[in-house]
């Protein structure tokens, strides 16, 4: 019999390259933000402007992750390196002493961990590390990091459409819920 875990590590897989990144740590806090946007136009003579759609923003997500190495002489090295992938051109290792990177395009990665998505693609639009140097190996590699990382959503890709079938029937279920509460909520009943 096949034991599976009790959680699923939290992940990110690197698409045109097929790696996979996996950490025992998880991010503290997630931000998952989508601007909507309306223009107020003014009108000489009006008290006030009106409000008109102006579309929507880009779906962003924004994290940090803590990583933690101490029991090997390279602290995090070769894991920070796994993740310098995600802010240069993809490419593995053969691209690297086959061709220039000038035209490769920036990383895309398979994410959803924590965001309550179907695996959504996503373009990494930052990845920046904060090293401390009191946690530093006897040669002076950092042991521990924090990873801000910020993705945005690929929109046209296919996952998202499966993302928008998800969001309406998750929405249906999440009026049942709502309504469950609030009629718990009037009996005493604790709803959380």
């Amino acid at each position: 019999m096949i034991k599976y875990p009790q959680i699923i590590p939290w992940y990110m897989f690197i698409l045109d390259i097929n790696y996979l990144i996996i950490s025992p740590n998880i991010p503290n806090e997630i931000s998952d933000s989508k601007k909507i946007i309306y223009a107020e136009t003014s009108i000489p003579g009006l008290s006030y402007s009106p409000v008109s759609s102006g579309g929507f923003g880009n779906r962003k997500i924004n994290f940090t992750l803590k990583l933690i190495n101490r029991k090997t002489p390279d602290g995090n090295t070769s894991i920070l390196k796994l993740y310098e992938l995600l802010r240069n051109p993809t490419s593995n290792i053969v691209d690297v002493f086959s061709q220039s990177s000038q035209f490769k395009q920036n990383p895309k990665v398979l994410y959803n961990y924590g965001i309550g998505s179907v695996p959504l693609v996503w373009y990494v639009t930052k990845c920046d590390f904060n090293h401390f140097g009191q946690y530093s190996t006897a040669i002076g590699n950092s042991k521990i990091s924090d990873i801000s990382i910020e993705l945005t959503l690929d929109e046209t890709n296919i996952t998202n459409k499966i993302e928008e079938v998800f969001r309406q029937f998750s929405a249906l279920i999440g009026i049942e819920r709502s309504a469950e509460q609030f009629i718990r909520g009037q009996f005493g009943e604790r709803t959380f």
